[in-house]
């Protein structure tokens, strides 16, 4: 604003009175602080997204591992018995914790 309204500041069309000021300058704090909130928070976000793809990988790891027991497991049985593969509850339970492990991925 300009002018000599809003008591004191010298009068001249230029000049901001005391309360403008004090106004911006309250601003100017606001301001400050938002950012640095917002800074804390980018900050935040961006160490639970670096953890988030430390346990994917982990998973993932975890996933791979399972999958190269399971086809060892396979192999094993078909080797000493031919006719037998792995039985139905170790297959299960294996694809029952590869399919968890493909959920917790997910979330």
């Amino acid at each position: 604003s300009s002018g000599t309204s809003g008591g004191g500041g010298g009068g001249g069309e230029g000049s901001i009175s005391s309360m403008e000021m004090e106004t911006l300058r309250t601003e100017n704090a606001r301001l400050r602080q938002e950012a640095l909130s917002a800074d804390e928070w980018m900050t935040m976000a961006v160490q639970r997204m670096n953890d988030m793809a430390g346990q994917n990988t982990t998973l993932q790891q975890e996933i791979t591992t399972l999958q190269q027991q399971q086809q060892q497991q396979q192999q094993h049985s078909a080797a000493v018995d031919p006719t037998t593969t792995t039985t139905p509850d170790k297959a299960a339970a294996s694809q029952e914790r590869e399919e968890q492990l493909e959920h917790e991925l997910a979330d």
